[in-house]
């Protein structure tokens, strides 16, 4: 059944170099049931890709391309991607992700019906939205659907981005307003960081159990520059620090920044400082597994379709020498 009365929705793709699997992303977008054609429009920011991003096999009015001067990371990307929007509602899609059908409108439903719920604080400055996802194992490549946990409080939100905003992500526009936007001085962890000010907000993560996205991971990041977010959030979020979190926040988001780093270091073979790292998130919170907690319902029930659309997704993979998205 198609919803009716259907408010605006803005897509943001940011990109940077990626012309294989751009159409990819976009075409799963135009592909959404039950939401009216003129409800969505999609804006496309080149982040100042070497060859500029030329959509001319797409010809639809829905699509907009926003291309930047000089590359600003994702966080500048989204932000410009903010700013040229329309819409009461934002959703995000990485360029090398895809949204499965229904996914869209699934996330309107849900996010009107808590609209609808009993007076409290603003929807706006309370809500954000995500949904379950497909994501290979890192050990065995093995396509997996995770369930992610829904957070309403400060100190999940200091664990990690365990529900993929950077695809999955749902908001109204004006949640920007109060959070601001994405901190354009970090290169990595951004999203981390905005979550943060989302919880100090009093935000709620709600999430859909239904699958609406399939992620094909990248490495692109380079270690030294996650180590240097993570110095970059010690500092902003530390007691001393211009947002201050307290202290069981801030013991968690020190572990975890900790293996962020292990996991990157780690990926480049430089075992011996990652291992470093890796215990000291151990030592900050100790712990028998790897991960901070349980932060998703996982099951191996794949069905065929999903992943011959992951297969067909892994030979496109195009993996520049720089890039915009955020790690998983």
């Amino acid at each position: 059944m198609a919803i009716d009365d259907t408010p605006s929705i803005s897509v943001i793709i940011p990109v940077f170099d990626r012309p294989a699997t751009l159409p990819r992303a976009i075409e799963s977008v135009f592909s959404q049931q039950d939401i009216p054609s003129s409800a969505i429009e999609i804006i496309v920011v080149d982040d100042a890709s070497p060859c500029p991003v030329m959509l001319d096999d797409i010809d639809d009015p829905r699509l907009r391309i926003v291309r930047l001067p000089c590359n600003l990371g994702a966080a500048g990307a989204r932000n410009a991607g903010i700013r040229a929007s329309r819409g009461r509602y934002l959703a995000f899609l990485d360029s090398d992700d895809l949204w499965l059908d229904g996914k869209l409108a699934a996330q309107l439903a849900c996010f009107r019906a808590l609209e609808r719920e009993p007076a409290g604080p603003p929807i706006a400055l309370t809500i954000a939205l995500s949904c379950g996802f497909y994501y290979p194992d890192r050990r065995s490549g093995r396509l997996r659907l995770r369930i992610p946990r829904p957070a309403d409080r400060l100190v999940d939100f200091a664990s990690g981005c365990w529900f993929v905003p950077g695809t999955a992500l749902f908001v109204r526009r004006d949640v920007f307003d109060t959070v601001g936007l994405f901190d354009e001085r970090l290169r990595r962890l951004e999203d981390l960081d905005w979550f943060l000010r989302f919880g100090r907000s009093g935000g709620r993560l709600h999430v859909l159990t239904d699958a609406g996205v399939i992620i094909d991971p990248s490495r692109s990041n380079t270690a030294d520059r996650v180590i240097h977010g993570s110095r970059f959030l010690r500092q902003k979020f530390a007691p001393d620090g211009e947002m201050p979190l307290p202290r069981t926040a801030w013991r968690r988001l020190r572990a975890y920044l900790a293996l962020e780093c292990a996991a990157a270091l780690l990926f480049e073979r430089r075992r011996l400082r990652g291992m470093w790292y890796l215990l000291k998130s151990l030592c900050l919170m100790p712990r028998l597994r790897v991960p901070l907690e349980r932060f998703w319902q996982c099951s191996d029930a794949v069905p065929p379709e999903i992943a011959r659309r992951y297969a067909g997704m892994s030979r496109e993979r195009v993996r520049p020498s720089a890039d915009n998205r955020p790690e998983r």
